[in-house]
């Protein structure tokens, strides 16, 4: 979440479950005005079907979306109100890259991102669909991917070599450090 709505300005990292967002005037983050700001979404998308799949964005606003690294849908404030991409082709449990672009405009800034396939009605996309980025490249200091300790790489970028022990939706434990 950037404070400014060309995707710059004080920035806000957070993982959010699905893409469907009213804000009503809120500020969609401390520290960001409630309707001069912009996001980006960066993550991965792995249908549960294959075949053609539409994507649909209900907004206020404008916004760009990418699946696989191709831009299939753009909206302006022009065309503010729910808009369909071209039918995209997707393999069934293969991760797709998807980014989405948003930038807020006028008094009440709102997003959701659905889909559908043929014969089925648009719904919001599962957070269990949804996943972070992939890494491309392992974490600093690690030259040799066979050679990666187990472990968690942060959001921030710091690493944690240790293996967990039980994790649930609220926490991971972790077993002793690795020596």
């Amino acid at each position: 979440y950037f404070s400014k709505p060309d995707f710059t300005g004080d920035a806000i990292r957070r993982v959010d479950a699905s893409v469907d967002f009213d804000w009503k005037g809120r500020e969609p983050a401390t520290g960001v005005s409630s309707n001069n700001f912009s996001v980006k979404w960066n993550g991965q998308i792995k249908p549960t079907s294959s075949g053609e799949q539409i994507f649909n964005l209900t907004l206020e606003g404008n916004a760009r979306l990418w699946i696989g690294g191709k831009l299939v849908l753009e909206a302006t404030q022009q065309q503010a109100g729910t808009l369909a991409s071209q039918p995209v082709s997707l393999t069934a449990g293969r991760s797709y890259d998807l980014a989405l672009e948003y930038v807020a405009t006028g008094t009440n800034p709102a997003i959701k991102l659905q889909w559908s396939n043929a014969g089925t009605p648009p719904a919001l996309v599962p957070s269990a669909q949804l996943a972070p980025p992939r890494l491309t490249t392992p974490p600093g200091g690690f030259s040799d991917k066979k050679n990666i300790p187990r472990g968690v790489l942060t959001w921030s970028g710091s690493f944690l070599a240790a293996q967990i022990a039980t994790a649930d939706d609220t926490a991971l434990h972790f077993a002793e450090p690795l020596k």
